[in-house]
């Protein structure tokens, strides 16, 4: 009878075991959401990092001709279609404002504020500071 009794015991630590494995599991994706919510964060890096390349060639541009170009084309020249968003295949918004202020505009799939709150970390640029949806960011022809 002590046997059985002891069985029974062993069985259910076990169930408890594997639930718990399974509940940690379960609340590990909840918490990081897991590898859908990892690619669109992946995502999200590479069109900052877009768009840091944008901000320097538009700068580089207006260095040696001292205009702003006028389309996305021109302002990047060689390697545009490199810079296109990663997952719709478009190209990121460019638009003169005036003429020494332009706009770099991207369609962000998560929120950095979601990850960072109001903390960012050492060296994070601008573009890394956005919203979930469309986002727009304002320059100056030449840096300050």
């Amino acid at each position: 009878m002590n046997r059985l009794g002891g069985d029974s015991r062993l069985s259910i630590f076990g169930g408890l075991v594997i639930l718990v494995v399974i509940g940690s599991v379960v609340a590990g994706l909840v918490v990081t959401g897991g590898p859908n919510q990892a690619r669109r964060e992946a995502a999200d890096e590479k069109r900052s990092n877009h768009l840091d390349v944008i901000l320097r060639r538009v700068r580089a541009f207006y260095k040696r001709k001292q205009i702003l170009p006028a389309t996305f084309s021109q302002a990047i020249g060689q390697g545009a279609s490199e810079l296109h968003d990663p997952v719709t295949g478009r190209p990121y918004e460019y638009r003169v404002i005036d003429k020494t202020t332009f706009e770099l505009c991207a369609t962000f799939e998560t929120s950095s504020l979601s990850r960072y709150g109001t903390y960012f970390p050492f060296g994070a640029d601008r573009f890394r500071r956005h919203k979930k949806g469309r986002e727009c960011f304002e320059f100056p022809a030449t840096p300050n």
